[in-house]
């Protein structure tokens, strides 16, 4: 017989779902608040007129605030990095046009990966600041650039993605791209009503980034069997777990939420 009491307590039952044999343990959200309303700063702009060296009273950052989480050493080292990175800094050839910081970060981002930093608003999107270098992943290979929000992963056959939190969250839990999923091959797609989804090259994430929240991948079988319903229009609604085996261990299931 079923624990009535058990189900009602599950990882499902804000959903009003019960809980499948095996998954008790299962967490269906594991984001903050913070990070399922992840902000950009309200405006932003490049520094006008940089000082190649840190020069006490004149640097941006004694006229100017500096945003929460970077200090002004940070910040005058961000000034100092973008005039060098300048075009029209001391030399043309010596410039790295490629290359980019955002004030007061001093992190640089580059190539592919600035070009889409810069298409969705820069630190003025839902990434925000930089918050490293440009880094190669563990393949040797592809690149990402971290941000306070978020990522932003380069490969040469997918291209350049920002990953939210929220979906990072589900990519690191299955191996990031070392996993099933592989490289993003999409951002975040909005769906309605905070419900996100992203493909990926052996799957798909979808996130719900409002009460009640959720993280789940889906592929294979099962989403070419959803899809043929009529996916997130179905009776079955968007998927809010991961592929869980059945007690058979010879399948798997996908718990969903009709909207």
């Amino acid at each position: 017989m079923p624990d009535v009491q058990s189900e009602a307590r599950g990882p499902f039952a804000v959903w009003g779902l019960p809980t499948p044999p095996g998954a008790e343990d299962y967490q269906v959200n594991q984001a903050s608040d913070e990070e399922l309303n992840p902000q950009g700063l309200e405006s932003w702009h490049p520094t006008p007129y940089p000082n190649a060296e840190i020069t006490e009273g004149r640097m941006r950052s004694d006229r100017e605030k500096v945003p929460e989480g970077f200090s002004k050493a940070d910040a005058d080292k961000a000034e100092v990095t973008e005039a060098r990175l300048s075009p029209s800094g001391a030399s043309r050839l010596q410039a790295r046009q490629e290359c980019g910081v955002y004030w007061p970060s001093w992190f640089e981002v580059c190539g592919a990966i600035k070009s889409k930093y810069d298409s969705i608003g820069g630190p003025s999107s839902f990434l925000n600041l930089p918050k490293s270098n440009e880094l190669t992943n563990p393949d040797g290979v592809g690149k990402r650039s971290e941000f306070l929000n978020g990522f932003i992963y380069w490969h040469p056959t997918t291209g350049a993605h920002s990953v939210s939190l929220p979906v990072s969250l589900v990519w690191q839990r299955h191996g990031w791209e070392q996993g099933f999923l592989g490289y993003p091959t999409t951002s975040d797609m909005a769906l309605g009503d905070q419900w996100f989804k992203q493909d990926f090259q052996g799957g798909h994430v979808y996130t719900h980034n409002a009460l009640p929240a959720s993280q789940a991948s889906i592929q294979g079988a099962i989403y070419d069997k959803w899809q043929s319903m009529g996916a997130q229009d179905s009776s079955l609604g968007y998927p809010i777990s991961d592929e869980l085996t059945t007690p058979t261990a010879s399948g798997g299931t996908t718990c969903s939420k009709a909207e």
